[in-house]
């Protein structure tokens, strides 16, 4: 039932399984063809030696390079992949790749919010055949993950701001996992809150409270006695 309600409020229908259906053995294809390519090629960029530095320590092995304020979640990830006993770069490429596969069903189902499903899938096809996205796809480096996490993080705050509160329970742990995956995901907040803002009558908002500040504080008060407040606050509780 709850996964039913999800896909109704992202607007994904059963037709829709038969284009995601498609689309996964598409990504799943590029990102093996990738991380086999990249394991010939071998490491050609030098953060992805940090990357595997730090999911050594993560792993509790010793390493002579720490860099440990990096970003985590990627290397945390590896980490555990080598405890099982995958000690090698194809762990991250692994890890990197599963995320790059989830951007890709992030963009079918961002773009399905407005467009068709043919629309969609074309757009999906296109964000994971450019050459700037196959650059980084599935070699180690942390530029996909963040887009991934980040496209979500987009997904569920729309469906949180239009539709129900509940999905800030979803959308505000991603954009926690998005921005510890890669600190520059933090440039997600001005667009997260400009939406959010444009919502909810700002600009009425402020004159209230240039105007009659009386009438502010009522709108306030019963603002945070709302359900979407008591959610956006269980949100932050769960993230942090």
């Amino acid at each position: 039932m709850i996964f039913k309600s999800i896909s109704e409020d992202l607007n994904i229908s059963k037709n829709d399984f038969f284009y995601l259906f498609i689309l996964t053995v598409f990504s799943i294809l590029i990102t093996y063809t990738l991380i086999s390519f990249n394991q010939v090629l071998g490491i050609y960029c030098s953060d992805v030696f940090i990357y595997l530095s730090n999911s050594l320590v993560f792993a509790g092995y010793q390493s002579s390079i720490l860099y440990l304020y990096l970003s985590p979640v990627i290397c945390i990830l590896t980490a555990i992949l080598f405890k099982l006993g995958f000690l090698s770069e194809a762990s991250l490429y692994l890890v990197t790749g599963v995320f790059c596969i989830f951007a890709n069903i992030g963009i079918y189902v961002l773009l399905k919010n407005k467009f068709s499903s043919l629309l969609s899938i074309c757009g999906a096809f296109l964000f994971g055949s450019f050459s700037l996205t196959l650059l980084w796809w599935a070699n180690g480096t942390l530029d996909v993950p963040a887009v991934a996490l980040s496209i979500w993080t987009i997904i569920f705050t729309i469906l949180a701001v239009d539709k129900d509160s509940k999905y800030y329970m979803i959308a505000i742990p991603l954009f926690v996992l998005a921005v510890f995956t890669r600190y520059t995901a933090l440039f997600l907040l001005p667009l997260i809150l400009l939406y959010y803002l444009s919502k909810h009558d700002f600009f009425t908002n402020l004159d209230l409270l240039i105007r009659t500040r009386q009438e502010f504080s009522k709108k306030l008060k019963s603002y945070i006695k709302s359900e979407e407040f008591r959610n956006i606050l269980k949100s932050c509780a769960i993230a942090f």
